[in-house]
């Protein structure tokens, strides 16, 4: 006898539908877009903007490692980029309409497009506005006005199956149900990649005593 988890995200999971969506979107790239550029997926996740490293050294006969409570500052991000390795441009989404960090700067200025939320998540409007208003746009900027490319994403309530329809210079193809950690582009290494890089840079530009 032993213990086993009877519910888990791997047995959830449809392994027979993905294999499906694979074999059909490989037949769709190799007709249609075969140039790795026009190829796109985008995903959301979360962020912990100010989360510090768990671990550190201590001495051996240290009589106290006491621990700490981690920030909870959240963010969620929209990330995008295609075949070829070409980022989009980041989503940020936090709570605060304009947050004190930003100070005097111009959030048009920003590395990022940022938006608010009470939740801080990703919703339908904030999708749609961002299709609609940076999606196109940054793909005219790349591939000029009579642009063809295809977008990759979930099927996920924040993202409206009307999309698909709101521009024939865009096919839009959204994952089966129950397939997001078998075949999501972006959960291959890239949300986690980016997540470490963050880190990374937070750290070296924090000094903790």
């Amino acid at each position: 006898m032993t213990s086993i988890n009877l519910k888990g995200e791997k047995e959830s999971n449809d392994a027979v539908a993905a294999e499906s969506f694979k074999r059909n979107l490989t037949k769709v790239i190799a007709k249609y877009y075969k140039d790795p550029t026009k190829v796109y997926n985008v995903d959301e996740t979360g962020l912990c903007t100010n989360k510090l490293p768990t671990r550190t050294y201590a001495s051996a006969n240290a009589l106290s490692r006491g621990g700490f409570k981690q920030p909870k500052t959240r963010v969620s991000l929209l990330l995008g980029g295609n075949m070829a390795g070409e980022k989009l441009k980041p989503v940020v989404i936090g709570k605060a309409k304009r947050p004190r960090a930003f100070g005097n700067m111009q959030i048009s200025s920003l590395p990022v497009y940022y938006e608010a939320q009470s939740n801080a998540w990703m919703s339908s409007q904030i999708f749609w506005r961002w299709f609609l208003e940076h999606f196109i746009d940054e793909m005219e900027q790349r591939h000029g006005e009579s642009f063809e490319v295809c977008l990759i994403m979930d099927n996920c309530s924040s993202h409206p199956p009307m999309i698909a329809d709101l521009d024939h210079r865009v096919m839009v193809l959204f994952l089966p149900p129950n397939t997001t950690a078998l075949i999501q582009p972006m959960d291959q290494g890239v949300i986690a990649n980016f997540k470490v890089k963050y880190h990374d840079m937070l750290y070296k530009n924090s000094f903790i005593i």
